[in-house]
């Protein structure tokens, strides 16, 4: 009897040990399972390219033309390139901000029309050169922010002025625009050339 009970006593632990749980920590495989996450998101990040400024955008940023230049120093290697370059070059400086200087050749009520060559300005009327075309692409015209800049001055009168590029010139084609113009400062062309005439003023002198 006591060794039926032994034995029952035995096969009782036996099965209670069978039916423990397995003593397998499920924790770790939870830290596991967020780690091996953790690695699979970072091998995402790290997959996905830098972005890098696309060659358009690089482009606009870069200006292919020096506005810092006097006018004439400016617009001749513009006039230089080839008419597709010319689109390109002044499009990566347009609404840009010169400082140039140039002859009057008329003063509107709100522009001021500018050869931007004196040298080679010979007293024509704004009418005469815009007929003529051939100087087109010298002249600048400005228009102002502040109509009364404009008072007093007179053909011949050489300017200092500033603007926002907005359209381009083409030789014996198209002048230059520059909004939100102001006039810096000017010299009287009488006292910069003393005893000179400009062609206007000797048809108006034989007019009369």
């Amino acid at each position: 009897m006591a060794l039926w009970a032994a034995g029952s006593f035995l096969v009782f632990i036996i099965a209670g040990v069978a039916g423990l749980p397995a003593t397998t920590d499920e924790k770790p495989k939870a830290e596991n399972t967020t780690t091996a996450t953790s690695k699979k998101e970072d091998a995402k990040q790290a997959s996905v390219p830098v972005s890098q400024p696309n060659e358009s955008t690089t482009k606009k940023q870069t200006a292919l033309l020096d506005t810092s230049l006097p006018f004439e120093k400016f617009a001749s290697p513009y006039y230089a390139l080839s008419p597709d370059k010319q689109t390109e070059a002044f499009d990566s400086v347009r609404n840009q901000v010169v400082n140039w200087s140039g002859v009057v050749i008329e003063a509107g009520s709100s522009s001021l029309y500018v050869y931007g060559k004196p040298a080679d300005y010979n007293g024509e009327s704004w009418s005469e050169i815009s007929e003529g075309k051939k100087k087109l692409g010298d002249v600048v015209v400005v228009k102002v922010s502040d109509r009364s800049e404009l008072n007093g001055l007179n053909q011949g009168d050489i300017v200092n002025f500033r603007g926002e590029l907005g359209s381009r010139g083409a030789k014996g084609e198209a002048i230059w625009k520059l909004y939100n113009g102001k006039i810096e400062g000017r010299t009287v062309a009488d006292s910069q050339n003393p005893g000179t005439i400009t062609k206007a003023k000797y048809n108006k002198i034989k007019m009369e």
